[in-house]
């Protein structure tokens, strides 16, 4: 992930490439990845807490496993 900081602010971003091309247990692993050094990075800064999460998913409700779709497989950081 990338860091870019300001005396008050600071933003971090990070993508998957590929992500329609991986299975479900890839992108799960890939998500729990990015989500891991994304919260290492805010925990380096002095607020700790990030204000927003955003996620670009393409074709998200793309079926991955017989019940769960990509959004479904993506939120494994929230577990």
């Amino acid at each position: 992930s990338e860091l870019i900081r300001s005396p008050d602010f600071a933003l971090t971003t990070a993508s998957i490439d590929s992500v329609s091309e991986m299975d479900a247990q890839t992108l799960e692993r890939r998500v729990a990845q990015t989500y891991a050094s994304i919260m290492q990075s805010i925990d380096a800064l002095s607020a700790h807490r990030p204000v927003r999460l955003w996620n670009y998913i393409p074709a998200i409700h793309a079926p991955m496993e017989p019940q769960r779709d990509r959004y479904m497989v993506q939120e494994v950081y929230r577990r």
